[in-house]
């Protein structure tokens, strides 16, 4: 076992290595104040470590703290409207409802899907979704399951009975009001 004090030997130097450098201020060409972990010029001043704080997901000089460009956070963009899951979501609608109703009842074919396009539209407008787009999914999913037993043998109307969910599962996720939904 020759090995493990060389071994240990490797872990031990690996460790010792200091976790922080050194940051140093400069002032770039065009006046501004520039922060590296290297000497930028000759001029370079090393920083006192305890100087900087965080801020805003941004290291800047304690005294001097800027917000950050962007203050989005990841759950931030989580909750953003993803567009091409709700045209693929009304996509399928369609479909399912193309195939209740059938191409026979062309009345009824169209009024369903001009139902389902303003949906659309409207969802398509929304600005925000909900923090618990998990939980309203997972709700109107069972509302859709249950729909689809009750109106086991009455096609047309299990194909009105989706658009209206899907629209009330819209108004959920992204706060619109009943009144604004597309009949």
């Amino acid at each position: 076992m020759k090995t493990l004090p060389h071994f240990t030997l490797l872990l031990t130097l690996g460790i010792s290595v200091p976790a922080s450098a050194d940051i140093y201020k400069c002032e770039g060409p065009d006046g501004r104040k520039i922060y590296s972990d290297m000497p930028c010029s000759a001029d370079a001043k090393p920083v006192p470590k305890d100087a900087f704080r965080v801020n805003s997901a941004t290291l800047v000089p304690d005294g001097s703290a800027k917000p950050a460009k962007s203050t989005r956070t990841k759950t931030d963009a989580a909750l953003e409207v993803n567009r091409e899951a709700i045209r693929t979501r009304y996509k399928e609608l369609k479909a399912l409802t193309r195939r209740l109703v059938g191409y026979d009842n062309k009345a009824l074919l169209k009024r369903v899907n001009r139902r389902i396009d303003a949906n659309l539209r409207r969802a398509l407008s929304a600005r925000s979704v909900s923090k618990e787009r998990s939980n309203i999914h997972h709700r109107f999913d069972k509302q859709v399951a249950e729909a689809k037993r009750h109106y086991l043998t009455d096609h047309p109307g299990m194909a009105q009975a989706l658009v209206t969910l899907e629209a009330e599962r819209d108004e959920a996720l992204y706060g619109f009001s009943s009144r604004s939904r597309a009949r």
